[in-house]
């Protein structure tokens, strides 16, 4: 007795990559501030360092389209 499926590899890829870019663009990531070194949770956008208050603008670089 075997349970047959329906499987679309292309919807759920493109599914999971829709997910994972938008979980990336959500994430903090670890920052070191250019200007005095602080080291800050940052996320994709503008942040200000908690210790010297340079805005910084992160940004997804080309790589985050193939996501």
């Amino acid at each position: 007795m075997g349970v047959e499926f329906n499987f679309n590899e292309k919807s759920f890829e493109k599914k999971l990559r829709k997910e994972v870019k938008k979980n990336a663009l959500n994430a903090s990531y670890d920052f070191t501030c250019p200007k005095c070194g602080a080291i800050f949770k940052a996320k994709v956008g503008k942040n200000v360092c908690p210790k010297c208050g340079t805005e910084i603008e992160l940004k997804p670089d080309s790589s985050w389209n193939k996501l």
